[in-house]
Order: structure tokens, then C-alpha cells, then sequence
């Protein structure tokens, strides 16, 4: 099983990308990276594309 270094998180609809601040540092504290994106809700095609490139970089940011 590969070990979880990064973690990305994505808000709802009716949220941003705030919602996780109280979560981000308790992942930090845990020894691994979390990441949040903000979706700009203005089509799910731009969603999708945002998600992907956070996704894509957080996978170049993973040692190993």
C-alpha cells in the first residue's frame, strides 16, 4: 500500500475553499501536506480542469 503524503481537499458547492482552514493545520500536524482548492463554480468543465492541475501537482510535489 503507498503511504499518503499529500492530501487534497475540495469545497461543495454552497462553500470555498476556507472551509478547511481549521483542517489544514491538524494535517500539518500529523506530518503530511493538505492542500485546498478554490473552485470558481462557473462550469464543471473549469472545476474539473482546476482539480486536475492541483492533483498534478501535488503528484510532482510527492517524494518517491
Amino acid at each position: 500500500m503507498a503511504k499518503v503524503s499529500n492530501i487534497l481537499f475540495v469545497h461543495g458547492a454552497w462553500a470555498n475553499s476556507s472551509a478547511w482552514e481549521k483542517v489544514l493545520p491538524l494535517i500539518d500536524a500529523a506530518g503530511l501536506t493538505g492542500s485546498a482548492v478554490s473552485l470558481s463554480l462557473t462550469s464543471l468543465a473549469d472545476d474539473v480542469a482546476t482539480v486536475k492541475r492541483a492533483t498534478d501537482l501535488s503528484l510532482r510535489e510527492t517524494p518517491g
